[in-house]
């Protein structure tokens, strides 16, 4: 029934782990020169001295908190992001460098 305990718990279960997917909020997918741009900040980035940036995906971990990652956005509207290590410092003055040098906004 829709009203129930159980449907409203199953309802706010459901919707804890659809937060973890950027999938849900894409309003297309990326096209090619997104793509390239997505694939060229993390390269740029571990050119600059962030080692462990990683390249983007679409495939979320179920539980990204759980697995050590930040979920960051690489391309707006999509479902293309970058799962970065919570042991990487975003806030470190050599990301802030890197990003400012590959042009990317954390």
């Amino acid at each position: 029934m829709l009203t129930s305990p159980a449907f409203f718990g199953a309802e706010n279960a459901a919707a804890k782990l659809r937060s973890y997917g950027a999938a849900e909020s894409a309003q297309e997918p990326p096209d090619s020169a997104q793509v390239a741009q997505a694939v060229a900040v993390p390269k740029c980035m571990r050119a600059h001295g962030v080692p462990n940036w990683l390249d983007p995906t679409t495939h979320m971990p179920i539980n990204v908190n759980a697995e050590g990652y930040r979920v960051t956005g690489a391309v707006p509207n999509s479902s293309l992001v970058y799962l970065i290590p919570k042991s990487s410092d975003i806030h470190s003055p050599a990301v802030k460098q890197a990003a400012k040098a590959c042009q990317y906004t954390i």
